[in-house]
């Protein structure tokens, strides 16, 4: 007998092997469902915490606080100074806002509209392009601060150095490529 048939008549005549199924696969799908998505709420809990905490840092009165804090330290060292002694100027470049009309806040009764312009004095290296194309951002950041003051805060000066204070904080925490060192007001009038 050749070789060929004897394979064929053993093939024939072996026994048939079924095939096992693996069995169902569905609790093992499931468990890594599950674990998919107990993951994903995990993750979306810690992003919200973090996000809750970022956002208390910031919130207006603690922001408030610190501006008063460096408020009052400026005045402080200010008071200090030898009023005969010059300032020291340091290259860097002006940058004109205003004027600006806009409505203040309520305050013991009054109300009142300020009209005021500005002079923001940024570092030499600053990026003039970026502050340039901010310019909006930049008005409504500054609106923003004023409409929140009544004209008695506004009338004093340290209301006043308050207000400048606070936008050159505002206006630094947006800028990517400047630092904006003074803010001087030009024109300030309330009705």
């Amino acid at each position: 007998m050749e070789p060929a048939n004897e394979l064929a008549q053993g093939l024939e005549s072996a026994p048939e092997v079924k095939k096992k199924s693996a069995g169902p696969a569905l609790p093992i799908d499931l468990m890594a469902w599950g674990l998919m998505a107990l993951q994903l709420v995990l993750m979306s809990a810690i992003g919200y915490t973090q996000y809750q905490s970022f956002r208390s840092s910031l919130s207006s009165e603690a922001l408030k606080q610190k501006i008063a804090e460096k408020v009052k330290e400026t005045l402080v060292l200010e008071s200090k100074q030898n009023e005969t002694e010059p300032p020291k100027i340091t290259p860097g470049f002006n940058m004109p806002l205003g004027p600006l009309t806009t409505n203040l806040a309520k305050g013991e009764g009054k109300s009142g509209v300020l009209k005021v312009s500005f002079i923001l004095q940024y570092e030499a290296n600053s990026n003039e392009e970026e502050i340039k194309s901010r310019d909006g951002e930049i008005k409504d950041i500054t609106i923003s601060l004023i409409n929140a003051k009544s004209p008695d805060e506004l009338l004093s000066n340290s209301g006043k150095h308050l207000l400048k204070e606070e936008i050159k904080s505002a206006i630094n925490s947006k800028l990517i490529d400047g630092i904006l060192r003074e803010v001087f007001i030009v024109t300030f009038q309330i009705n």
